[in-house]
């Protein structure tokens, strides 16, 4: 449970990351990198309730971009016409 709970709340931490660079997956991805090293070692889900505050912090910052269905990134594959 304690897992599910620090998935769900990096997914809601990185969605903001991913539509604010409108599309783009580096970002994200040293997000993820950074989070692949946990602050405690010995692999205790010490810092979940950290992630969770920090998911609902964002949560309330970007409220109106997150619960807006015309905000987010819909196409990641760009088309030739678009560069």
């Amino acid at each position: 449970m304690p897992f599910m709970v620090g998935v769900i709340a990096i997914s809601v931490i990185i969605t903001p990351l991913f539509n604010v660079t409108r599309g783009g997956i580096l970002l994200p991805m040293i997000f993820h990198f950074q989070l692949n090293n946990p602050m405690w070692p010995d692999a205790l889900p010490f810092d979940i309730p950290l992630f969770v505050l920090a998911a609902m912090v964002i949560t309330w910052i970007y409220r109106k971009e997150m619960f807006d269905i015309n905000y987010g990134v819909k196409r990641v594959i760009r088309l030739e016409s678009e560069f």
